[in-house]
């Protein structure tokens, strides 16, 4: 759910700018390279080291964006458990008995009003 808050999409944008920018350092090292061979260990080392610091900032911008939309997650978690009580059904967790004990036979007077008498429409209560 979250990926579909990410305008920035932030997956896409970090993965092509690292294979730009990969494209354009390979293209520099040849350049290097014709300098001096001896720079290919030091070049590569460069790539490693700046590709790890493209992935940290990713991760970072990933951490921030669930931080930003944390109270969306909160709510669709809050959500989740009442509709999936500690994971289960509803019908196999809860049971009308608790709420009958607790509001007697209200809650009954309450649905008879509430559902729409239609004779062709049954309903067990």
């Amino acid at each position: 759910l979250l990926d579909l808050r990410d305008e920035v999409r932030i997956d896409t944008l970090f993965d092509n700018y690292i294979e730009k920018f990969e494209d354009e350092y390979r293209t520099l090292l040849q350049k290097v390279l014709e300098i001096s061979p001896d720079l290919e260990s030091l070049s590569e080392k460069n790539i490693g080291l700046i590709k790890a610091q493209m992935n940290y900032l990713k991760e970072k911008a990933h951490r921030f964006h669930r931080r930003n939309h944390k109270q969306v997650t909160q709510d669709l978690t809050a959500v989740e458990a009442q509709l999936m009580p500690g994971g289960h059904l509803q019908e196999r967790t809860l049971s009308i008995l608790q709420y009958y004990a607790q509001s007697g036979d209200s809650l009954i007077d309450f649905l008879i009003n509430e559902v729409p008498l239609d004779p062709d429409h049954r309903i067990i209560m």
